[in-house]
């Protein structure tokens, strides 16, 4: 191959990846956790979100930002709380492991602890819900 057709192929990979990759499969579970009005088809995305973050660093940098301000959004739904923790402490638990791996940069965990709102939203609904019966 010459180097044109090369670097065509690349760009070609790049925007088939787009489409069908990662990136686009967070993308499609961030908009049924968005958009969907059934909350089965969000619990589904937040389920999706969950098995992407565990082998995907872009799955849990990405949804963050989406998940934590649900808590207090969804705070009197308590299956759909236990499936936003579930996911946050997935996108929090993989951060950890790519920064154990050498990975660079600012961490979820500690961007997550240094958002006072954040810690105090999870800490009122642990207070408020008897977590053994759900």
């Amino acid at each position: 191959l010459s180097h044109h057709h090369a670097a065509d192929l690349a760009g070609k990979m790049s925007v088939l990846s787009h489409i069908i990759g990662p990136d686009a499969q967070v993308r499609k579970a961030l908009d049924k956790v968005r958009n969907s009005t059934l909350v089965e088809d969000k619990r589904g995305g937040l389920a999706d979100l969950v098995n992407l973050a565990k082998t995907e660093p872009v799955a849990a940098s990405t949804s963050f930002n989406v998940i934590v301000p649900m808590l207090s959004s969804q705070r009197d739904d308590g299956e759909m709380i236990r499936s936003i923790l579930e996911t946050i402490l997935t996108c929090l638990s993989s951060s950890a492991h790519l920064t154990e791996a050498g990975h660079s940069g600012e961490t979820l965990p500690h961007a997550f602890s240094k958002e006072q709102q954040y810690i105090s939203t999870l800490l009122d609904l642990l207070e408020e819900r008897d977590w053994s019966v759900l």
